[in-house]
């Protein structure tokens, strides 16, 4: 069915299109109304609406700003808009943010259904689309697309053997590798906390529409081609002439994608690696897209990345110096020196390019010595959480501010909040989740089950286990799939759904994220000798 919601701060024309239209009889239902801009934000995000019927002049947000906001969240959201002000810019802005009809009132019945019935079809003709990809994807217990993911992922680990394997192999599954030169590049999408708040079907149809998107792109570009990797990101291989034209190719089709994500209101960078004329030196470029990629840390502002020079040395010796000193200084309870030294360090990496991940490495290896001084004790029981939050981290900017952040409430003596009350709700949403995993779950599902708003428990969640609770979920699902491959005869993409993936290809891209192998391949390793079913 599909769901309505009504924003108007005319109750009378909010009762009237409640009360006066049967939305059943179109197979709509009306799942929540509101009187201004503000509330109908909120409303949205709790019910997920798949139409909102709103007018533009209301208090708090207006209906254009409101629809815009919205959009971020619920990209899938269809918008119409009713509005007693025939304005050209109003028209103007309501096309630039994709709003589907445009109404003046006084809006007659007949004209509001007709609108509302002509956005449903378009709902459900997507929905079927998707569908219909979905059942083909599951007619095989491994479909291409989740085979040329396994395939890059051995090819860029250096697991395809001799060349003419690889070759063979990529030929079987559609994979361009033939040209004379190939550039790899590594595109990575950006999480948010705004995925929580979907259900696994409405992630699975918002990644259908983004690949679907990215397709269109790679189509324009002869010899290449985009596969999955892990998730949110994907290998994209260039195929060119010269070494030139090969990443040459790279930058522009990745400059393209992630112009077509942002299409999409999904953020992106992209990495590019360096030519290679054979597949076997593929991994050897896959390293370096991944050091272009590590640019992005200090480069906030820009999107696709060519493998970059080397760091300055004579900054990288001095950022070393300057990590050596803070070090000193901590362990002599020089507070002060040592946070100073702290931000001359971060200085001369930043400016210097230096390699990100050895950069929070030395993060962790501060937050270690600091959270084991005496003065520190109190902090000895989130360290844990802290080590494991820091080495997620992919931008400067947050790690510096969250370790100049950490180590300054250490310096002033501020112990550690008490973490009973908080680890008491976080033990009950892990226990939500051992309890309803196989369901189509969502943050706000398990907020609700232990009474607080879902952006407090995903930071908590996040504060005290040191990841993210979404990715708790899935691995935890991971683990139930590894028991039903290993002692049950059921078809992978049936055990995908009993432990709550609403999409195969995602479960088998997180299980490769958290075993390291595929479904197929962990079964046969748990009974070697036996037929895969």
């Amino acid at each position: 069915m599909i769901k309505l919601m009504i924003a108007d701060d005319e109750a009378g024309i909010r009762g009237g299109l409640r009360h006066y239209m049967d939305w059943s009889t179109w197979d709509i239902q009306l799942v929540a109304e509101a009187a201004d801009g503000d509330e109908a934000f909120r409303k949205a995000i709790q019910t997920q609406p798949d139409i909102l019927l709103s007018d533009i002049r209301m208090p708090g947000r207006d209906g254009i700003q409101l629809a815009r906001d919205l959009k971020e969240v619920l990209p899938g959201l269809r918008v119409i808009l009713l509005t007693g002000y025939n304005e050209t810019q109003y028209l103007q802005d309501a096309l630039k943010i994709g709003v589907k009809d445009y109404l003046l009132k006084p809006a007659g019945a007949e004209n509001i259904i007709e609108s509302v019935l002509k956005v449903k079809e378009e709902i459900l003709r997507e929905r079927s689309r998707y569908q219909e990809s979905v059942s083909k994807a599951t007619l095989l217990d491994e479909s291409i697309p989740i085979l040329q993911m396994h395939f890059v992922n051995d090819l860029v680990g250096g697991r395809t053997g001799s060349r003419e394997a690889a070759l063979a192999k990529a030929r079987q599954l559609g994979i361009p590798l033939d040209a004379p030169w190939l550039t790899p590049a590594l595109l990575r999408l950006q999480e948010t906390e705004v995925t929580a708040y979907k259900s696994g079907k409405e992630l699975s149809m918002d990644f259908w529409q983004k690949t679907r998107a990215m397709g269109v792109v790679t189509e324009e570009f002869p010899g290449c081609f985009f596969s999955e990797i892990e998730p949110y990101a994907f290998l994209v291989l260039a195929g060119g002439s010269t070494p030139a034209v090969s990443q040459e190719t790279a930058r522009s089709l990745c400059g393209r994608l992630v112009e077509a994500l942002r299409l999409q209101r999904q953020e992106s960078t992209a990495g590019i690696g360096i030519p290679v004329s054979t597949p076997l030196d593929l991994p050897d470029s896959y390293v370096q897209a991944l050091r272009a990629l590590a640019l992005s840390a200090w480069q906030e502002d820009e999107t696709v990345f060519l493998p970059p020079p080397p760091p300055d040395p004579a900054l990288l010796e001095e950022g070393t110096l300057w990590e050596q000193r803070s070090m000193e200084f901590f362990m002599d309870g020089r507070w002060d020196q040592g946070l100073a030294a702290f931000g001359e360090m971060f200085r001369c990496y930043r400016q210097a390019g230096a390699d990100f991940d050895q950069v929070r490495d030395s993060c962790c290896k501060l937050l270690t010595v600091t959270a084991h001084l005496p003065a520190c004790a109190s902090w000895r029981e989130s360290f844990d959480a802290d080590l494991t939050l820091l080495r997620s981290m992919t931008g400067g900017q947050e790690l510096q501010h969250w370790m100049s952040q950490r180590l300054s409430q250490m310096a002033n003596g501020s112990p550690r909040p008490s973490a009973k009350g908080c680890s008491a709700i976080v033990a009950k949403a892990q226990e939500y989740i051992r309890a309803h995993y196989p369901e189509d779950i969502t943050i706000q599902d398990i907020a609700h089950a232990v009474f607080i708003s879902p952006n407090y428990l995903g930071r908590l969640f996040r504060e005290q286990t040191g990841c993210k609770l979404g990715d708790w979920l899935n691995l935890y699902r991971v683990e139930q799939a590894k028991l039903l491959l290993s002692s049950t005869g059921l078809k992978t993409y049936e055990i995908a759904s009993r432990v709550g993936f609403s999409s195969y290809k995602y479960f088998s891209v997180c299980f490769l994220k958290y075993t390291g192998c595929s479904a197929r391949e962990y079964r046969a390793a748990q009974a070697p000798g036996e037929e895969n079913p």
